[in-house]
């Protein structure tokens, strides 16, 4: 499947090809979780931190209220330095799962800048 390929390509370093693929994935099946989550890490990773937060709130349509996807929209807003609402989304994510390590590592960076 193009899920499982673009997966592959990533985690061997064709991100490029592994994006298409996640996209193609998402094309296919609008309602696919898995890759508009994973779509999300990716961009994350290549620093194109707008479409990381589009692809992880079209995974949060599918799957409101997960802690992880919540942490990475929070994550890509803090790295567009939209605080207040990274700090928002951090906390969301703390009350669904207050063992979310990076959520909590996340928020006490963003009380620092006070």
């Amino acid at each position: 499947s193009s899920f499982k390929l673009g997966v592959a390509l990533v985690g061997l370093g064709h991100t490029i090809e592994g994006i298409e693929a996640l996209k193609q994935a998402v094309k296919s099946n609008p309602n696919h979780l898995k890759a508009h989550f994973n779509l999300g890490a990716v961009y994350y990773d290549v620093r194109d931190f707008r479409r990381s937060i589009e692809s992880y709130e079209k995974s949060n349509l599918l799957t409101p209220d997960d802690d992880q996807t919540i942490y990475g929209i929070a994550a890509s807003q803090y790295a567009l330095g939209l605080y207040d609402a990274a700090r928002v989304n951090a906390r969301k994510a703390l009350k669904i799962n207050p063992d979310n390590q990076n959520a909590s590592i996340l928020l006490a960076m963003l009380d620092s800048r006070n």
